[in-house]
């Protein structure tokens, strides 16, 4: 709580984000694993702050377009756009998950969690190369899953 509200968030918004600290800590696996917990709590904390002043600079940027055309002529997506969306979505979910452990790992964390490569190295013990690697070995096994799907 003092971490959050140090860094100017107020009473309700500070709970907020400790909650989703510890929900994203739970959902890893918990702290007791790691060689330093207490970094990684706090690791997980700043990328909290870090996604919220992302998301605040992006709709910033996002109020100043304008839309018009006969192009949008309606808000939700159609039946069959949804049950596609929602079929792309598990076949995705299901690549992902068929991936090797530690590149399903460092995917999740740096695309999910935010994570930077140095960030998961250093959590995973291994080096920044090695995460490189793990990365580009997932997108290529993501790549073809969607080439064989397109």
């Amino acid at each position: 709580m003092r971490y959050f509200r140090r860094k100017g968030l107020g009473e309700a918004e500070a709970q907020d984000f400790v909650q989703e600290t510890l929900i994203r800590i739970i959902r890893k696996g918990g702290v007791d694993r790691l060689d330093n917990p207490q970094g990684y709590v706090f690791t997980v904390a700043a990328n909290l702050l870090r996604d919220r002043a992302r998301r605040a600079s992006h709709r910033a940027a996002l109020s100043h377009v304008s839309v018009d055309g006969d192009w949008l002529t309606s808000e939700a997506p159609s039946a069959d756009r949804q049950l596609a969306g929602r079929e792309e979505l598990a076949r995705i979910k299901a690549a992902i998950l068929a991936l090797p452990k530690k590149p399903q790992r460092v995917f999740v964390l740096n695309r999910f969690e935010g994570l930077t490569y140095r960030e998961i190295a250093e959590l995973m013990g291994v080096s920044r190369s090695s995460v490189e690697k793990y990365m580009m070995a997932a997108l290529a096994r993501l790549k073809t899953v969607r080439d064989e799907t397109s």
